[in-house]
């Protein structure tokens, strides 16, 4: 198997940045040194295919063979990202930035570099090399849509799937939202918090404002270190603050959790959800919080170290099979953010990019309807008729939301969310579903390039008729 095909099979097994991540806590080198290098691996896997691309290229011609180690190739990509970061970035003009790195890449990725060149050609050498390329030029020699793909760091599957929902400019808008990272969020618990949060952020000279959509929820800009400072601060340490993506803190908000409420969020992990429905809620309710994977419960349960364990009730459960385990009497709302291609969050996992395909897509739509289906059918048989059901996830396939959707519509009784009480009092603001599709006026969608840089979420929210017994 080639090194690059390894890569992207790593990839798909499990997180490459925690790979990653071990293998530099061994290296020599400062913290600031290891902080700087992990910030250029998340830019490669942004633009993953075009790297990639550009090095075979490179290697190609020049008869160059790389040692059969994944960890090595990923920080050649590193190094070539950040020769051409520049140009990759403005790929319009493609123009090469022809200047000296040697006081601008980390020292660290300097050393681990002589893995992969332990003879000549050094890697001085193969750093000319790609200089040399003109990415332009480069692009050229491929056809239309993998001149495309390659252009915006994205799979030709995702391009062709979103051109039959939106134009070629639109896409254009939302890839380049995806490979760009300006700003993050912080979620306060209450008034009392966000009044200290702004206070310090203030002194810090951070730049920030309030989000256009959610209460208490502010956007960041992110200058380096500013998150890892956030993130350190005794605010956050207690739980008063959190930082988070804002389509979670969105989802929430169309639930609506309140005091008194119990609510099963069915698949919960990695609970970011769940925490920030029990501050909804006033410490007053019932959670109930499954997922499949016990290893991710016991990641949330250290994780969530603010809320009592007491307050919320665990689960360790397929959600196709609500019907057979949940005994806990009639909820007042089911979160159904279910498992999904990920197409929708791109900006936060981008390695989610390199496993589109149409089986992947496939697999998933057929767990949703599995989901969906259990969970109509325990709600008819225990005649649950007011629990509402949010069913949610993040990404941008209709196949995946208004197509699922429509196939339930004669067993449901869609709400229409752009008339729900929620959305009247609070005023969020969300575009309705793909045209098309009989759901279409009554679903909500957020959009990176609309909801000020929210992920691509879908959500649709119904209840289950049920015959009087």
């Amino acid at each position: 198997m080639r090194v690059a095909d390894a890569l992207r099979q790593m990839m798909i097994r499990e997180n490459p940045l925690e790979k990653i991540l071990k293998y530099l806590r061994n290296q020599a080198g400062n913290k600031k040194e290891r902080a700087k290098s992990f910030m250029y691996f998340m830019q490669v896997i942004k633009h993953y295919n075009l790297l990639d691309a550009l090095v075979r290229h490179v290697t190609r011609i020049k008869e160059i063979s790389f040692h059969s180690n994944e960890i090595a190739w990923f920080v050649c990509l590193v190094l070539i990202f950040h020769v051409k970061q520049e140009a990759i970035s403005s790929l319009h003009d493609a123009l090469v930035k022809r200047r000296s790195v040697d006081h601008e890449v980390p020292q660290m990725t300097l050393d681990l570099l002589d893995e992969i060149f332990p003879v000549t050609p050094s890697w001085q050498y193969i750093h000319e090399l790609i200089l040399s390329v003109n990415l332009k030029t480069f692009l050229v020699a491929f056809p239309h849509p993998d001149s495309f793909a390659l252009q915006f760091a994205h799979p030709t599957f995702f391009i062709d799937k979103m051109l039959q929902l939106v134009s070629e400019k639109r896409l254009i808008r939302l890839m380049q939202e995806h490979l760009e990272d300006r700003r993050f969020f912080i979620h306060a618990r209450d008034a009392t918090s966000l009044k200290e949060l702004i206070a310090w952020l203030n002194v810090k000279n951070f730049t920030y404002q309030p989000d256009r959509d959610i209460p208490r929820l502010l956007q960041v800009l992110n200058e380096p270190g500013w998150k890892q400072a956030i993130a350190s601060h005794p605010l956050n340490s207690c739980g008063k603050i959190a930082l988070v993506d804002k389509a979670s803190v969105m989802v929430v908000e169309m639930l609506d959790p309140r005091a008194g409420d119990t609510i099963l969020d069915l698949c919960a992990a990695p609970f970011m959800k769940t925490s920030i429905s029990f501050w909804h809620m006033g410490q007053h309710g019932r959670i109930i919080a499954n997922d499949v994977n016990s290893s991710r419960i016991q990641a949330a349960l250290d994780g969530m170290a603010t809320i009592p364990r007491h307050s919320i009730h665990w689960l360790n459960s397929d959600a196709r099979c609500m019907s057979s385990f949940y005994r806990g009497g009639e909820p007042d709302k089911i979160l159904l953010d279910v498992p999904c291609t990920g197409s929708g969050s791109f900006m936060i996992h981008p390695r989610l990019k390199w496993v589109q395909s149409s089986r992947f897509l496939q697999q998933n739509v057929v767990l949703q309807q599995s989901i969906l289906a259990d969970v109509i059918k325990t709600c008819k048989e225990n005649h649950w008729k007011e629990t509402k059901i949010l069913y949610a996830n993040c990404s941008y396939y209709a196949d995946e939301g208004e197509g699922v959707m429509d196939k339930i519509m004669p067993s449901i009784e869609l709400i229409d969310l752009h008339d729900y009480q929620i959305n009247q009092t609070r005023g969020l603001r969300v575009s309705s579903g793909w045209k098309g599709f009989k759901c279409s006026s009554k679903v909500a969608r957020t959009f990176p390039d609309l909801h000020d840089g929210c992920q691509a979420f879908f959500m649709a929210l119904f209840k289950v008729p049920v015959e009087t017994p």
